[in-house]
């Protein structure tokens, strides 16, 4: 029978081994942690990292903390976590950076980029919104003024227009500005024309076929008659200048009983 002192020996003996066995087995799973979130694990495992694990999990020495991770009175997870701790908060301000660069550039981008002229220069001011009033639809040919409204851009009006603003107030004078119609446009743009003729059968139709033929597109048509047989027909074309809205009215002109085509304002 093995003696008291010499039973103790070999359970320190065991004890021991387990431990060693436990260290080991404690690195290489906290090696594989790391290796799988695709960090270089010699890099992030010195001693100098592995002391600060320690500290923060309480564990005496480094052997200490391998070996509870070994028999698993720890997770690997854990000690790679604040192994990694440094490094994640390193990569994370980088990142904010680079997300703040980013939406910079694209601020920055939407600054430079050109706001709409609808084929109307501002003279003198460069991306400006510019839009044009419902009241008299301008259109490429027409004489046109600029008025600088509250929040809106540029405003575009008919030189006729009577509801550009006029007066003595000096500030209201000041939003006036000349504007002019670009080269080359090609784009439609919105008029409202009023037809008056004699309401008889088919009348409607006839005008309707006569804007057709001329390849002009129609927005909104209304019409009505009176008890005296006259009819009204109210027509939003889209035109391209004031040649294309001429050679439109003289092609409705030549339908049977139309009295007048006129360009209306709002």
């Amino acid at each position: 029978m093995p003696s008291l002192l010499m039973r103790s020996k070999i359970k320190q003996w065991f004890k021991k081994e387990k431990r060693e066995e436990n260290v080991e087995k404690g690195r290489e799973a906290i090696e594989r942690e790391l290796k799988r979130a695709g960090i270089d694990a010699p890099l992030w495992m010195t001693d100098d990292k592995l002391m600060e694990a320690c500290k923060k999990f309480a564990f005496n020495d480094i052997d200490d903390m391998l070996s509870a991770v070994g028999f698993g009175g720890i997770t690997a997870a854990q000690i790679a976590t604040k192994l990694t701790e440094k490094l994640r908060k390193e990569q994370e301000e980088s990142s904010i950076t680079e997300l703040t660069s980013e939406v910079k550039e694209v601020k920055a981008a939407e600054e430079r980029k050109p706001r709409p002229t609808n084929g109307v220069v501002v003279k003198g001011i460069d991306n400006l919104l510019v839009r044009f009033a419902r009241c008299c639809n301008p259109v490429p040919g027409d004489d046109i003024i600029g008025y600088i409204t509250r929040g809106r851009g540029v405003s575009v009006h008919r030189s006729d227009c009577p509801n550009i603003p006029s007066g003595t107030d000096d500030e209201e004078a000041a939003r006036v500005i000349d504007v002019e119609w670009e080269h080359a446009i090609e784009a439609n743009y919105s008029v409202d024309i009023e037809i008056t003729g004699h309401d008889r059968r088919n009348f409607l139709n006839e005008v309707l076929q006569a804007v057709s033929e001329s390849k002009t597109n129609i927005s909104a048509v209304s019409g009505r008659s009176d008890k005296n047989k006259m009819a009204l027909v109210h027509m939003t074309i889209l035109i391209r200048n004031t040649d294309h809205l001429q050679s439109v009215v003289e092609k409705i002109k030549r339908v049977k009983d139309v009295y007048t085509v006129h360009r209306i304002m709002q």
